[in-house]
């Protein structure tokens, strides 16, 4: 988690810098956002007996050295537009790789493989292809910047990305992959988790070793030989004399790790660029879903895929005793609680996981009565006479008094239900979990952002990976996921994330907890640099009413147009 990945990734790149040159010794990054001059810890590396500190350095110093001393290190990276200068320009610009061009000038040379015309209705676009960058003085590093297309847009580097995060490292043959949701940039550094000093992103990942480290291999080959057509450097499916062994299909079956683990890994992705997409990560997901019997944890910055969203409804409705438990954001985190964010798209998930199980519902309607004249209608529901029927498609459904009625999510002031969501808070040195308002603090964010994209079912099944719970993740951005299982393994995923949110935090305990951590903030009892989880409400989220800028918020969850942005 945090920090601890870039420990593991200097340790992994440290191993290597120690081994002598093989063809079975390789580095195989695949970013979405990749800043080279990002600060990797101290660590210590056993080798031999021995134990070796390095000091810290920059990603860059680190596997400049690793190429220097004979090791091939490659890049694939998506290709991203900058969306301020597209519509001026006309042309995608490969933001990641111009930070890397600032950080080895006179290293590295520009070769661009093919650019192009497209012609849109007798007008033409100019556009960047695949674009490959070699270092001069470091023959050994290679990178790829690929265009993803799932779309005409895309090919402008708008509406869509790879956004597959992880690194392959081959030490003399073995395989090991770092495979998550974080990109290689310092928005995790900081001195306590999740304090307000420093930076407040929360992510995890997962090493893997075995068939499924194969697998994620396979993922990245696929990628890099997409160069093919452009003309660019390519790899053999098969490549045992250079140390790139392809292994079966990147859909991997569950495998073991190695003999004896009783825990197996599944590979999975979203790709949006095949004929038939792909979306095994969802599918895999919506079946643990529905056969789920204790609990079911999801942390992301947002839970707002449809399909996701109406399969825990259904199985919250089924299943009264399951716990459901969804970290996101903080919706009124400053980072993150404009118009123009998941908060009003994160209502409707809200009101659809609140409905099978509410306790209270105060629904409004606008009825006309003369021309020009309205009147509101009240109801007040409550589950001793009104029966939960459904929540889908934006309208709740219920029955009373033997009729079956209706109403749409927008129609619903006021709802009352046990806690589903959740939001992370911080507090400063004085217990206050507000930063000064000054012009210092302005733009930063004041509470954890929870990038982690982590579910958890029942303690037997994880899947970590670089997918978001969100409609674009879910159907056609490129990502990568792992499904791991077994009950040793995925409850201590839960041990060790739950207490990094709070000391003693368990699912039986986890709205109790959250209860008097809201109970505590507003007695102002909270203690100094902590992170606390806090119950989410009907008010915390913006409602249609309160988004002039977008109007109906129904748009944002159920418009696929709208949600190629997003």
């Amino acid at each position: 988690m945090d920090e601890e990945f870039f420990e593991e990734l200097h340790r992994q790149l440290c191993r290597m810098e120690l081994l002598d040159p093989d063809p079975l010794t390789y580095v195989l990054v695949a970013m979405w956002l990749c800043k080279p001059d990002t600060q990797l810890p101290a660590v210590t590396v056993q080798q031999g007996g021995r134990s070796t500190r390095v000091a810290g350095r920059t990603f860059i110093n680190a596997i400049t050295s690793l190429t220097q001393r004979g090791h091939p290190v490659k890049f694939v990276l998506w290709n991203g537009a900058n969306p301020v200068e597209w519509p001026r320009k006309l042309i995608s610009v490969p933001y990641n790789w111009l930070r890397w061009a600032g950080s080895l000038t006179g290293l590295i040379r520009y070769e661009p493989l093919d650019s192009g015309l497209l012609r849109f209705g007798g007008g033409a676009r100019v556009f960047s292809e695949a674009l490959s960058f070699r270092a001069r003085s470091t023959p050994n590093m290679q990178v790829y910047a690929e265009s993803y297309s799932p779309n005409w847009l895309a090919q402008h580097g708008l509406t869509a990305s790879n956004h597959q995060k992880f690194v392959v490292c081959s030490h003399a043959g073995k395989l090991e992959a770092l495979l998550g949701g974080f990109n290689i940039n310092e928005s995790y550094s900081a001195k306590t988790d999740h304090g307000l000093v420093g930076e407040r992103w929360h992510d995890t990942a997962v090493l893997i070793e075995g068939p499924a480290a194969h697998a994620v291999q396979t993922e990245w080959l696929r990628r890099w030989n997409k160069q093919y057509w452009y003309g660019g450097d390519t790899l053999p499916a098969r490549l045992e004399d250079q140390g790139f062994t392809r292994h079966g299909s990147k859909k991997q079956t569950a495998q073991r790790l190695s003999d004896g683990w009783n825990t197996g890994v599944t590979i999975a992705t979203t790709n949006g660029e095949p004929y038939t997409r792909e979306n095994d990560i969802r599918d895999l997901v919506i079946e643990r879903i529905k056969v789920a019997t204790k609990y079911i944890y999801l942390e992301n910055y947002a839970l707002t895929d449809p399909a996701l969203v109406a399969a825990l409804s259904k199985r919250m409705a089924e299943k009264k005793d399951l716990k459901v438990i969804v970290l996101v954001t903080h919706p009124k985190n400053p980072y993150y609680s404009t118009p123009i964010s998941w908060s009003p798209m994160e209502y409707y998930t809200f009101v659809q996981l609140s409905l099978p199980r509410f306790t209270r519902v105060r629904i409004v309607t606008t009825r006309e009565i003369a021309l020009g004249t309205t009147e509101d209608d009240e109801q007040v529901l409550d589950p001793t006479t009104a029966k939960f029927v459904s929540a889908e498609n934006g309208t709740f459904t219920w029955s009373e008094g033997g009729q079956t009625k209706s109403c749409s999510f927008d129609d619903i002031a006021e709802l009352e239900a046990p806690t589903v969501m959740y939001g992370p808070i911080s507090t400063d040195a004085t217990g206050s979990e507000v930063l000064p308002r000054n012009a210092a603090n302005a733009k930063k964010p004041q509470w954890p952002y929870v990038h982690s994209k982590l579910a958890l079912f029942d303690d037997q099944v994880a899947f970590v990976g670089s997918s978001n719970w969100t409609y674009r993740s879910m159907e056609y951005d490129g990502e990568i996921s792992a499904m791991v299982t077994g009950e040793e393994t995925v409850r201590g995923i839960r041990e060790r994330l739950f207490e990094h949110w709070q000391k003693g935090l368990t699912v039986d305990n986890y709205a109790t907890k959250a209860a008097k951590n809201e109970q505590d903030r507003v007695a102002r009892r909270l203690r100094p640099v902590h992170s606390y989880m806090l119950p989410l409400s009907f008010g915390d989220f913006l409602h249609s009413a309160d988004v002039t800028l977008v109007g109906s918020p129904k748009a944002w969850l159920y418009s696929k147009a709208t949600w190629r942005f997003w």
